[in-house]
């Protein structure tokens, strides 16, 4: 199965904005994205893209390409955004679990943004998308 050029671009685009990362901070850049797709696509190997992955790579193109920057964010205010207890009651307080999965992902798309802005993803946050995702949160 060869790639798709628009699947090419997407890819390259990704690799582009994270060719300073590790696969692993390359890949918490992209929720779906695993170490392995991004090693298996940094050596040239690529397969056409899943729509979710087509997704998840397109999503992570609107995030900023550099850590450490807080682009005009004071760091202690960063600190309500490492809270994951915090987080997870607000997202589990929108809806009973399994509804309302749109929003519960808009928040925390909104949150991976301000996040990753300064620093990896946190496991929490990648745990807690998973929960939205199968229903228990």
């Amino acid at each position: 199965m060869t790639i798709r050029p628009a699947d090419a671009d997407i890819v390259q685009a990704f690799l582009d904005s994270t060719a300073e990362l590790s696969q692993a901070e390359a890949a918490a850049r992209a929720p779906g994205i695993t170490q392995k797709d991004v090693s298996r696509w940094r050596r040239g190997d690529w397969n056409r893209l899943t729509a979710k992955k087509r997704r998840a790579l397109l999503r992570a193109a609107e995030l900023p390409v550099s850590r450490g920057e807080y682009h005009g964010i004071e760091p202690e205010a960063l600190e309500l955004f490492r809270d994951p207890e915090t987080w997870l009651r607000y997202v589990g307080g929108v809806a009973p679990a399994g509804q309302q999965k749109a929003l519960k992902r808009d928040i925390l798309n909104g949150l991976r943004i301000v996040i990753t802005a300064t620093e990896p993803l946190p496991q929490w946050w990648k745990d807690a998308w998973e929960m939205v995702e199968n229903d228990e949160l």
